[in-house]
């Protein structure tokens, strides 16, 4: 496969490059004046450069600062005093570290283009004589070039896979929400986050771009904080910084890709009234940071010095505004290894730390094994670009080490800049990273204080593998899917059990015994089914037993069948089942845990708890129930664990929020989730099919059974408000999504 087999592909979504070699000199202080290239001149002949800083104290002031950290929804506003203190502080010592350096250069030498309040840089335009000034003194770190990334001119759409992609698991199922005429927020599960009250409500996004058209419909009714940082003076008033309505507008339509800013933030967090179409975040607010300049009669281009500003106002936004993230579809260049030198590092690097992520596109040259500068920063999340039916963009740059996850990219519907109406497809991991940076608001509402480390790790754990077209190297990374990464016991309450089959007195802890081996109550139980089901309630039959197992025929309605252990509940705990499908190959088998039957739900699901599956076409997923209603935390995933048509052992260990799975001896998945804390344990099928279903074993051992005083606190508790599937099956059925 060649390496860039789509060189000649430039995408109006797509991630801008610049035709020089990409920063190497990032990191260090050699840069000679022979290696500035024409684009990081200015008119007066001076070469734009950014000055890295050894600040004295730096890492205990940022630190600091820092702990301060974002800002969430109704926070009492009375906590931030402590915050100003300490990023006046810090901008002190930059300040004083920047004035020193400064003095030390010849006074016709240099302009200061920007400072920076929280990092610790400088931008200048310097003669040689300046550069070789900086290059000798001690507190100079590094010394960037400081050269603009164009946007490339409108192609047509591209929506086609690199050759080679493949689908690790079933794709997901098609959304409720087919009308969203943007494929891209119900692929990543962002409607089922809507009907689980997650619409972002309360958080901000901060899209970095070329500006946006305010008011088009698409941004109607929200708030909408506006900047602009341009090298070149082309902010109103032809000033190189704005801020204030107005400030972020986008250039007039001569100028190509003037509007791709308004049709990123429309993937974030766009609304259409009608509700015909809508972005993933569509109750968030927009900070819109316009950070590119006039490089031409009909180009424009962003400098990392403007891109670093856009970055420092976020941050300094932080005590104010509730920012889930950053959003950046801009970048240059290919890069094999991480390109932490890089000024802007430092940027992300502490926005991270007071939980604002910071997502960029990887690049839509569709390089195998490298992305674009500074998607290649270790800290940021890197974004790649997917198709609808799952598979790698053709355009999509990739690098196993690098890349961070993919999101939808391909013919992606979104609001334009041509009237306060129009909207177009458009294609490139441009569009793809505002997928991201918008799934983080609705994240962030759901776990307001959260790390960004903690909510990636759930993301990836979350998300649909999708395998890389590229033959060298390899690999496979996960496709956004919210709901899976969503969190129980938000905020929003824990779920109302409502145990209504299980008497107090067992719940409280009382045993029971008889049949086939059973007994324990809340001490744990181990089920031979030897002679008959006494301990267990069935839901959907007739279960009997038969040669020494729990057996149930097959049939060809759509139901589940399932039985609950009665003897008792449980919190934490490891359970265990030995099962076996006899003939149908995509229908589900299951364990339940920490739910209640009654009353039953969907086709005779059970009220509430959580669902583990497997098929025997290899596949397994993780579920729970609210009120009988199905979500999604682990779509369903391919695995070698499975024994087709065999028998197979279930276990799930459950220890406060973290459950781990695991089938024959195999751990598959593990998530962290708090929605039930106890109830009760079952084993179940769904069938459509016809085909059989034999229990040999189940059973359990627990370290803590619950009390009727949890019982009762719990029951207090509002219940969560959620979505019905309008095709339930495909919580059950591996064959048909």
């Amino acid at each position: 496969m060649q390496k860039n087999r789509n060189a000649i592909i430039l995408v109006i979504g797509a991630l801008v490059f610049l035709a020089a070699a990409g920063p190497a000199w990032a990191g260090g202080k050699d840069l000679a004046w022979s290696q500035i290239p024409a684009e990081a001149m200015s008119d007066a002949g001076m070469a734009r450069v950014i000055v890295g800083m050894s600040v004295e104290h730096y890492e205990a002031l940022a630190g600091a600062s820092a702990q301060f950290k974002v800002v969430t929804p109704g926070e009492e506003m009375s906590a931030r005093e402590g915050a100003k203190t300490a990023d006046a502080a810090l901008e002190a010592a930059i300040a004083q570290t920047s004035e020193a350096v400064l003095a030390s250069l010849p006074k016709t030498g240099y302009t200061v283009n920007r400072t920076y309040s929280a990092f610790p840089f400088l931008a200048l335009s310097v003669t040689p004589a300046a550069l070789d000034a900086l290059r000798a003194d001690p507190r100079v770190t590094s010394i960037e070039i400081d050269a603009p990334v164009p946007v490339p001119d409108p192609v047509p759409d591209d929506s086609r896979a690199k050759e080679g992609s493949s689908l690790t698991t079933p794709p997901a199922s098609p959304s409720a929400k087919g009308a969203n005429l943007n494929w891209g927020p119900p692929k990543v599960g962002a409607d089922v986050a809507w009907d689980r009250g997650y619409t972002g409500l309360g958080w901000y996004v901060a899209i970095l771009d070329t500006g946006i058209r305010r008011t088009h419909q698409f941004f109607a009714g929200k708030t909408i904080r506006e900047a602009c940082y341009s090298a070149l003076a082309n902010c109103p008033g032809g000033t190189t910084s704005a801020t204030g309505v107005g400030s972020a507008a986008h250039y007039a339509s001569t100028y190509s890709g003037y509007d791709h800013g308004t049709h990123c933030a429309g993937i974030a967090l766009g609304k259409k009234a009608d509700g015909s179409v809508a972005g993933v975040a569509k109750d968030a607010n927009l900070i819109a940071i316009q950070v590119f300049s006039k490089t031409g009669s009909t180009s424009i281009g962003s400098y990392s010095s403007d891109q670093l500003a856009g970055l420092n106002y976020v941050y300094s936004l932080r005590n104010t505004y509730s920012i889930a993230a950053a959003s950046m579809s801009l970048g240059s260049g290919s890069y094999t290894s991480p390109c932490d030198s890089d000024s802007r590092k430092a940027a992300i690097d502490i926005l991270r730390s007071v939980n604002i992520a910071t997502a960029i596109a990887t690049g839509n040259d569709g390089y195998c094994g490298s992305i674009a500068i500074p998607a290649c920063i270790s800290s940021a999340i890197a974004v790649g670009s997917s198709t609808s039916t799952d598979q790698e963009s053709s355009f999509n740059n990739w690098d196993p080490q690098l890349q961070t996850v993919f999101a939808p990219g391909s013919s992606i519907y979104s609001s334009t800049g041509d009237s306060d109406t129009s909207y177009a497809s458009w294609n490139g991991t441009s569009m793809a990273t505002p997928h991201v940076a918008g799934a983080w608001a609705i994240l962030r509402q759901n776990r307001p204080n959260d790390s960004v480390g903690d909510i990636l790790g759930r993301v990836l754990t979350a998300g649909t593998p999708i395998t890389t077209g590229c033959s060298t190297p390899t690999g496979s990374k996960p496709r956004l899917y919210i709901p899976g990464a969503l969190q129980g016991g938000s905020g929003k309450g824990v779920v109302n059990l409502m145990l209504l089959d299980v008497p107090a007195a067992i719940v409280a802890g009382g045993g029971g015994g008889g049949g086939g081996g059973g007994g324990g109550g809340g001490g744990g139980f181990d089920e031979q089914f030897a002679s008959n089901l006494d301990n267990w309630t069935q839901h959907g039959g007739p279960w009997s037993i038969s040669s020494g197992y729990a057996t149930i025929p097959g049939t060809s309605a759509e139901t589940i069948s399932s039985m609950s252990y009665n003897k008792g509940t449980f919190s934490n705990f490891d359970y265990t089942v030995r099962m076996r499908r006899i003939t149908s190959e995509t229908n589900g088998n299951f364990l339940l845990m920490r739910g209640s039957p009654t009353p039953l739900g969907i086709l005779n699901g059970w009220n509430s708890g959580y669902y583990f599956m497997f098929t025997n076409n290899g596949h397994f997923h993780v579920a729970y129930a609210v009120d009988g209603m199905i979500y999604t935390i682990s779509e369903w995933q391919a695995t070698t664990a499975v024994v087709p048509f065999g028998w197979n052992t279930l276990r799930v260990q459950a220890s406060g929020a973290t459950l781990t799975f695991y089938i024959n001896g195999s751990q598959v998945y593990q998530v962290s989730d708090s929605t039930f804390s106890t109830g009760a344990v079952g084993v179940g099928r769904w069938d459509a099919d016809g085909g059989g279903f034999d229990v040999d074993s189940a059973s359990l051992s627990s370290t803590a059974a619950n009390t009727a005083a949890e019982d009762a606190a719990e029951a207090t508790t509002p219940p969560r408000q959620g979505r019905r599937m309008d095709v339930p099956h495909r919580a059950f059925d591996a064959g048909t999504r």
